[in-house]
């Protein structure tokens, strides 16, 4: 603390002319990373003007820069400079570097705002600004700071291309196609094959998203020839001939793409809108028709995915019923022991018609079937020897659709028939799940470690058996086996699954252990931040250092994993933890 006056402090925060082209020299050098001599030059001045608040603010800058102190000490330093200069644009720009080093991106982001109100002249801060703005999804305002930025330097074309992009994410698609245009027209070079490609697609996505289906379609038939991703062209073209409802042009585009990737998910959802089938309502019979007969033209009507999706759309009736029980002998013949799992879609009311008759029909097939392994009996015009040799395989289909709907008693009884070597480690999976929906965790334990002597580097199974330890308050058991998952650096959280973070903060908090459970999520915290990627290099220089479609694809996968749900609970309870200190 200072014991100068509050007047003699602000006296100070003024360079004499010979200071202030020492602090110019002293900002060179911190540029040129001449770290030293800008040290050596601070201190002249500070000498001179100890409490002056850019002078201080830079030496802590430079002191953490060359790892002579931590971040906490350096930001208390910024902070004291501020309090003595709270007006200087230098030093809030200075105290958003850290921030924005330690990824503390939203402190960061209120310094630079900060920072662009006080000198709104500086191209140099209005960029920085701008990468923050960017890094935390603050669309609006760095289209609004990358439009001052081209007011100010109309003839640099990176203004142009972060214009387009950042207009782009704030869904203000007529001036990213207009910024984009600039660019196009004035900076970019058509000779560049690769690049021209890049701001072609880029130029049919923007138009795509702002629904301007006609101008992108003539676009395209002129354009689409200099694209060098040709799925990309026929998919964009799909996507306008839907829009504009050109059914025929829909369908022959869907026959080539279907040649391409039979299970691509949009592929799929236009070509039911295109034969007006909706999911989990009742179809004509003609609209099935057509789409049988459109698997056929591109051979796909032959795959599991389809016998599955005409399951879904077509209602339950005794046709449909002997073709789901022979499609489980079928599926209990080739030894499948996830029909549960393959059929889920099937017994899904919201995207099947008559789901739950379908999910009857199928339990009943099993336990008859489950019925007459465990008696060995004959069933219909199948032998008892037949059902013998499959009868694992019925059984643990049986006992994991029973499970689901809560006869855990009988699952339990069917599980003990199974003494097949090939399925005994199904069985035992099953006799867990069994015992913690009974909520007895400990018997479920044990089976899941008769897995673990079989498979010792099972990662599944080792964090299942971690979850069931805390629920029965074995916290010391699933400390040892999270050490097990645990890389070499304990300290580095990235190596364990942050859902079990999650769930140890949870035990330790419900245990009343506040201290624990803190460290545990903050452990979560860091495993986000150290995972937080740091793309400023990219806001400014997209287009050279890489591809604006990629770009795009990058902030949006930056955007999920911020907004992750794992994370939003990590600081619900933390901030519980915090209310109950």
């Amino acid at each position: 603390m200072s014991k100068l006056s509050a007047e003699e402090i602000q006296k100070q925060q003024k360079f004499t002319l010979a200071q202030s082209e020492t602090y110019k020299k002293i900002c060179k050098e911190y540029e040129s990373k001449k770290y030293s001599q800008a040290l050596n030059n601070l201190n002249k001045i500070l000498k001179v003007i100890p409490e002056n608040g850019e002078a201080i603010a830079m030496k802590n800058l430079i002191l953490y820069q060359t790892e002579q102190q931590e971040a906490k000490e350096t930001i208390e330093g910024i902070k004291y400079a501020l309090r003595n200069n709270l007006r200087s644009a230098t030093i809030w720009h200075l105290y958003g570097i850290v921030c924005r080093s330690e990824k503390r991106y939203s402190e960061a982001l209120k310094a630079f705002k900060t920072m662009n109100n006080l000198d709104g002249k500086s191209l140099f801060l209005k960029r920085d600004l701008y990468c923050l703005q960017m890094q935390n999804h603050d669309y609006n305002g760095a289209l609004q700071t990358r439009t001052q930025m081209v007011d100010m330097k109309r003839d640099f074309g990176g203004n142009w291309i972060c214009k387009a992009t950042s207009a782009f994410c704030a869904a203000k698609y007529e001036i990213a196609f207009q910024s984009l245009n600039v660019f196009m027209t004035h900076f970019a070079k058509k000779q560049d094959d690769w690049r021209w490609s890049d701001l072609l697609q880029f130029k049919i996505i923007i138009l795509i998203e702002g629904k301007m289906y006609e101008k992108a379609l003539e676009f395209l038939k002129k354009e689409g020839q200099f694209i060098l991703d040709k799925t990309f062209v026929k998919e964009e073209l799909l996507k306008c001939y839907f829009n504009l409802q050109n059914t025929k042009e829909v369908k022959n585009i869907l026959k080539e793409l279907f040649k391409l990737n039979p299970y691509n998910e949009l592929y799929h959802s236009i070509l039911l809108d295109l034969f007006n089938i909706n999911l989990g309502k009742l179809n004509s019979d003609d609209s099935l028709k057509e789409l049988q007969e459109f698997y056929k033209e591109v051979n796909f009507d032959k795959s599991y995915f389809v016998q599955i999706e005409y399951f879904c759309l077509r209602s339950f009736n005794e046709e449909l019923k002997k073709e789901l029980e022979m499609f489980i002998d079928e599926l209990i013949t080739l030894k499948k022991t996830n029909i549960n799992k393959l059929l889920n879609n099937v017994f899904n009311s919201k995207i099947s018609i008559d789901a739950e008759l379908k999910y009857q029909c199928v339990l009943n097939k099993l336990k008859d079937l489950s019925h007459a392994a465990r008696y060995c009996l004959s069933y219909k015009n199948i032998p008892a020897k037949e059902i013998q040799n499959k009868s694992s395989s019925i059984l643990l289909n049986y006992v994991s659709m029973i499970i689901q709907s809560g006869d855990l008693n009988e699952a339990l009884e069917y599980l003990e028939i199974i003494d097949k070597d090939e399925f005994i480690l199904q069985k035992y999976y099953w006799k867990a799940k069994c015992l913690s929906k009974r909520e007895e965790f400990k018997q479920a334990i044990k089976y899941l470690e008769l897995i673990r002597e079989k498979q010792p580097y099972n990662r599944n199974l080792l964090n299942k058996i971690i979850k069931y330890s805390l629920k029965c308050n074995e916290i010391e058991n699933a400390c040892n086996l999270l050490k097990i998952i645990n890389s070499k650096d304990e300290n580095d959280p990235s190596s364990t699954n942050a859902y079990l973070l999650l769930a140890f903060a949870n035990a330790y908090f419900l245990k009343g252990d506040l201290e624990n459970a803190k460290r545990y999520i903050e452990q979560i915290l860091s495993y986000f931040n150290r995972l937080q990627v740091d793309l400023f290099d990219f806001h400014l220089y997209v287009y050279e250092k890489m591809s604006v479609v990629a770009y795009l694809d990058l902030l949006r996968n930056v955007e999920s994993f911020d907004n992750s749900d794992l994370k939003k609970k990590a600081i619900e309870l933390l901030e519980l933890i915090n209310g109950g200190q």
